[in-house]
């Protein structure tokens, strides 16, 4: 498996990065994982809400959050 082509930043041009969330809490099918990615420079990035009801998170996947990143366009 490839790592994802993650676009810069469409606020600042910087340089995004993936990062794994875990959750503190217990869910009947265990820790609930999810992903998001952030901008190095200035810190924002996609939503990272972990659902602890046991159903999968928005970003659940590393390319699910890339390919949420790739579509941000700047306000």
């Amino acid at each position: 498996m490839s790592t994802p082509f993650i676009l810069g930043c469409p606020f600042c041009g910087g340089r995004g990065h993936i990062n794994k969330f875990i959750s503190n809490a217990f869910t009947e099918f265990g820790k609930t994982v999810s992903w998001g990615v952030h901008c190095e420079d200035c810190k924002c990035g996609t939503s990272t809400a972990l659902q602890l009801s046991g159903a999968k998170t928005p970003y659940d996947t590393t390319d699910k959050a890339v390919q949420a990143w790739n579509k941000r366009i700047p306000l």
